[in-house]
């Protein structure tokens, strides 16, 4: 009786081809994790943009917006889950952490982004704006470098978004705390 070997296999062959998949697995997990995290933050500022604009142009619609607005000014058009003023969050590439608390009031979204309040500055002309962060994780990682670092923004009088890294010659002055070298944008974000 003879016996007839089946094509297939051997348990080395497959162990090799097992060992290649995982080194391929090795490298590219890691970047398709950071380009899902990457896109899931650049749409949550896209979308939190989006309701503080249409928020914006409610409030002065209704002549809720004065020259000396703030974002906590716009809450009642924007669509966000609670207030908070205990919290720590990112502050832009190159600097620690920002703190909720009373005068600087974040919002919690639906997205598990913060939008913290900066601040307001006065007037009705193109260069009067409110400043605001958002930070598309909304917690602080304890780094100034980390993929999950805020953007801060300046909505002008005029309905105009900026970002500080895109405009940097149209910055409103009058903020106490304004630090003006405030140049950068986190990797995830683009307009």
């Amino acid at each position: 009786m003879s016996h007839h070997r089946l094509p297939g296999f051997t348990i080395a062959e497959l162990l090799i081809a097992v060992m290649i998949l995982g080194e391929i697995a090795t490298f590219t997990i890691p970047k398709i994790l950071s380009a899902q995290q990457k896109n899931h933050f650049k749409a949550s500022s896209k979308e939190a943009m989006a309701m503080v604009a249409g928020a914006f142009q409610a409030a002065k619609l209704t002549g809720a917006i004065t020259g000396t607005g703030r974002l906590g000014d716009l809450t009642p058009y924007m669509n966000y889950v609670s207030v908070d003023t205990n919290s720590q969050l990112d502050d832009v590439p190159g600097y620690g952490s920002l703190t909720c608390n009373g005068t600087n009031k974040c919002y919690r979204l639906h997205s598990g982004g913060l939008l913290y309040d900066r601040c307001g500055l006065g007037g009705t002309g193109t260069t009067s704006a409110m400043l605001f962060h958002f930070d598309p994780d909304g917690k602080y990682s304890g780094s100034t470098t980390t993929p999950g670092k805020s953007i801060l923004v300046q909505l002008f009088y005029n309905g105009r978004l900026y970002t500080r890294e895109y405009e940097e010659n149209t910055i409103a002055t009058g903020c106490g705390d304004w630090v003006p070298n405030y140049n950068e944008a986190p990797d995830w974000f683009t307009w």
